[in-house]
């Protein structure tokens, strides 16, 4: 019977506890005391009960053995009854439930009835200092919660309960000392020796509780039995299900803010305007430069920082619409700002306070934070530059002072080399006129210099970009001083002789036989009409667009020289859907016209407008190089040295030059003064090509020695040509030294004075053409735009060049026609009559 002991009895638990008594009718009452029949002898109602007593303090065991005592109205120990629910029967031989466990309020938990075991065994309980005797029970496996139990037998004492808090595993026996028992685990209590329960949701046992409170109860720690753990109470921000040996801390963002929380979902989204630390017990106000909606699908309840360009500087903001936008003259560069005050707008920006800090416009600079529009930026003054913020890279802080050689006006968004007849030393905003006497060509420093003073036989009036040479029939006058006007340095050619710009230095020109020469002639007249006086070789030759004829009655070469009138050259008229080469004036079918070899290595067709190939596609000068590259692009300019050689002059934008002789070059027919600017141009194999100078290693390859094979022939009746007179002896000559003579030249150079357009060709192919453009003095090009364009009909009409006409032969086909109609009609009026009313 002792092996019956088990953990299923400690653990059940019954309303109330109860206790064996004398049946009555099926009812706990009072009954007559009567002897029991059946062997004679009254017996009392045998019992064993253990339970805790009321003040949860000791174990106690009744039981006894039958005696000769009354029974309250049974026969027979079958006859006595359980006690009742919700009643205690603490003693032996009751007829009645005598006490309510309801009026005991310090009773925790409700007891456990066991069977007695079988004599003969004695039971001692330890209630203070007052042995109880009774039956003894072996419990094996087991330590009682509370009290000290000794089990004896013949008058010895036996094992002795585990300490509150703790439990003996069942798999555990033989413990000697209390240290041997094991600590309650986690999210339980331990009572008499056993894992009493589990902790009740709401609550947290740490390891080593022993005690429990009733749910509901407020008890503090501090009310638990001394030496003993308590169940604890779940604390605000915290959550404990059954069974938790710790509190959980809420998910992010939410909040309980009363203790006792059983469950997850206990804990509540925070309320707008407020953020929950993790383990927090109370919401904390949003903090400032953020908003806290609370927690939905769109934010999970942590704080939402006001963005960019915004700040709130007040805590508790609930939504987005609370952030206010950044004033004008402030920005507020990042998110969860709480004040705009530390973050002016920064030096060379301007703020609009909605967006973030821009840049002042080109041409404006601001030292100063806080401006809030772009006309709080200061102009740039006069001598300094203020680029584009976006190219440089940077904002305007301070203006750029402008480099000598350069001039920047008030407002300059970049240097720009002084202008021609000027000159400009560091900081120049208007730069002051080149004195009298001396020459300042463009992006000129100063004056003084040796080179920039006019020599003989040029003069340099104020203002001049360069030494002028004496108008066409006047020659130059060796005096000393300044030269400063043509008055006092030229005098007229007389009668009888000429002086041209060619001739420079030499006297006026006696007038070759067969012509004529006024006073203050530049040029000899010629005799016959229509010629144009070449002063390069003193011949007469047909002017563009006539031909003369020998006494033959054949035509004559184009450039023969002679004193026969010139004839007006009469074209044929092209036939419908023909059009008419610019270079031959012949008709052809655009069909048939082959422009693969000008497109090459693409194709095009024939443009009926300029009567030249248009190409499908062209290589822009902008694809080669921009107009940042352009104005970051080395300088090149020719100049005569001392010793008459012709150097190169190749200027970077830092200012430093390098200079390269230019040897095997025939050309320029007359030295000129100072500088002149210089474009490069390769007549090849592969075609005709201008060279964009972006670096100087390039110029390194356009000096490199060359065969003579590819020159440049001017194509005189080319219809895109605009200047009839113009003098092309150079050209002429060049020619004549490649054909007839053993020259040896890699290079050609010519300075066109004459403003007007020129077509070229290439000796070896006449398809590929140059389109030379030079335009009025004075006139400036456009300094986005690079020198070297392709030969498009758009390139061809932003410069104005266009196809002159031809005199065409008379259309006898119409003329005819016209005449044959007029005498039909005639002859349709002959037997009229016209009745005439008199009068």
């Amino acid at each position: 019977m002792a092996e019956a002991f088990h953990d299923e009895h400690l653990r059940t638990n019954t309303p109330a506890p109860h206790e064996l008594h004398t049946r009555n009718t099926g009812s706990a009452t009072s009954a007559p005391k009567q002897k029991c029949p059946g062997d004679g002898g009254a017996r009392l109602c045998s019992s064993c009960q253990v339970w805790l007593s009321p003040t949860g303090k000791s174990l106690i065991f009744w039981g006894g053995d039958p005696g000769d005592l009354p029974c309250t109205g049974g026969t027979s120990e079958r006859s006595c009854g359980l006690c009742p629910a919700g009643f205690f029967c603490p003693g032996l031989g009751l007829s009645s439930a005598t006490r309510s466990c309801m009026t005991d309020s310090d009773w925790p938990l409700e007891p456990t009835v066991l069977p007695c075991p079988q004599a003969p065994y004695w039971l001692m309980v330890r209630r203070g200092d007052i042995p109880i005797q009774g039956t003894k029970i072996t419990i094996r496996g087991h330590a009682l919660r509370t009290g000290t139990m000794a089990i004896t037998r013949a008058g010895t004492w036996s094992p002795v309960l585990c300490p509150p808090g703790t439990f003996t595993p069942q798999n555990v026996s033989g413990l000697q000392k209390e240290g041997d028992c094991s600590t309650c685990p986690p999210g339980h209590y331990c009572r008499v020796g056993q894992v009493w329960g589990k902790c009740p949701a709401g609550y947290f046992c740490p390891p080593g509780t022993s005690e429990v409170m009733a749910p509901g109860s407020r008890k503090s720690q501090t009310l638990c039995p001394q030496g003993q753990l308590c169940m604890e109470q779940c604390p605000p921000g915290f959550y404990c299900p059954e069974g938790s040996g710790e509190p959980i801390l809420c998910p992010p963002y939410t909040l309980t803010a009363t203790p006792g929380a059983q469950q997850k979902e206990d804990c509540g989204p925070c309320p707008p305007g407020h953020w929950c630390r993790a383990g927090a017990q109370t919401a904390q106000p949003c903090p400032a430069g953020h908003y806290c909606p609370g927690e939905n699908e769109t934010h999970p309840g942590a704080p939402q920082a006001c963005p960019k360009h915004t700040y709130l500087a007040e805590e508790g903001g609930q939504s987005l619409a609370e952030c206010l936008p950044c004033p004008s003259g402030y920005h507020c560069p990042w998110p969860g700002l709480s004040s705009f005050k530390d973050h002016p707008c920064p030096p060379g920006h301007w703020c609009p306070g909605t967006h973030g800090a821009l840049p002042c416009p080109p041409g404006t600079f601001q030292t100063e934070p806080g401006a809030s529009a772009p006309e709080d930026c200061e102009l740039c003054p006069p001598g300094y530059y203020c680029p584009d913020s976006e190219l440089r890279g940077q904002a305007n802080v301070f203006p750029i002072p402008c480099q000598a050689g350069f001039e920047c006006p008030a407002g300059a968004v970049t240097e720009v080399p002084c202008r021609a007849g000027s000159y400009c030393g560091p900081q120049t905003g208007v730069p002051p006129l080149c004195p009298e006497g001396f020459a300042c060509p463009a992006g000129s420093s100063s004056y003084p210099d040796p080179g920039q003073r006019c020599l003989f036989p040029y003069y340099c009036p104020l203002g001049s970009a360069h030494p002028r040479t004496c108008p066409g029939g006047s020659e130059a006058l060796n005096r000393s001083g300044l030269r400063v006007s043509a008055e006092t340095c030229c005098q007229q050619c007389a009668a009888g002789t000429y002086h041209s710009q060619a001739l420079d230095a030499l006297p006026c020109q006696p007038c070759p036989a067969g012509f004529s020469c006024r006073q203050g002639s530049s040029s000899c007249t010629c005799w016959g009409t229509n010629r144009v006086f070449q002063k390069s070789d003193g011949s007469c030759i047909c002017q563009t667009g006539h031909v003369s004829y020998n006494h033959r009655g054949l035509e004559s070469g184009q450039d023969s020289d002679s004193k026969q009138d010139c004839q007006p050259q009469v074209s044929q008229r092209c036939p419908p859907g023909d059009i008419r080469l610019a270079a031959t004036h012949k008709c052809v079918s655009p069909q048939m016209h082959d422009c693969d070899s000008f497109c090459r290595p693409g194709s095009g067709e024939l443009s009926a407008d300029l009567g030249i190939c248009q190409c499908r596609a062209y290589v822009s000068a902008e694809e080669l190089c921009d107009t940042q590259c352009l104005a970051t692009a080395p300088q090149l300019s020719l100049a005569w040295s001392s010793s008459k050689k012709l150097i190169l002059s190749i200027k970077k934008k830092a200012g430093n030059i390098i200079q390269r002789e230019v040897s095997s070059t025939l050309g320029p027919d007359q030295p000129f003064p100072g500088s002149a600017r210089v474009y490069l141009i390769e007549f090849g194999p592969h075609g005709i090509f201008g060279f964009i100078i972006s670096s100087v290693d390039m110029v390194g390859s356009f000096l490199q020695d060359r065969s003579a094979s590819h020159y440049p022939v001017y194509q005189r009746q080319h219809l895109l040509n605009s200047n009839p007179h113009w003098d092309f002896g150079a050209f002429r000559r060049l020619c004549h030294l490649v054909q007839e003579t053993q020259f040896n030249l890699s290079r050609f150079a010519h300075r066109f004075l004459d403003p007007g357009t020129y077509v070229f060709r290439d000796n070896g192919q006449s398809e590929s053409i140059a389109v030379v453009h030079v335009q009025e003095e004075g006139a400036v090009c456009s300094p986005g735009l690079a020198p070297i364009q392709p030969s498009s009909p758009y390139q061809l009409g932003r410069l104005g060049i266009l196809r002159r006409e031809l005199l065409l032969a008379p259309d006898w086909a119409a003329i005819t026609g016209i005449n044959l109609d007029r005498a039909a009609r005639t002859e349709g009026l002959e037997g009229l009559c016209v009745a005439v009313p008199q009068v």
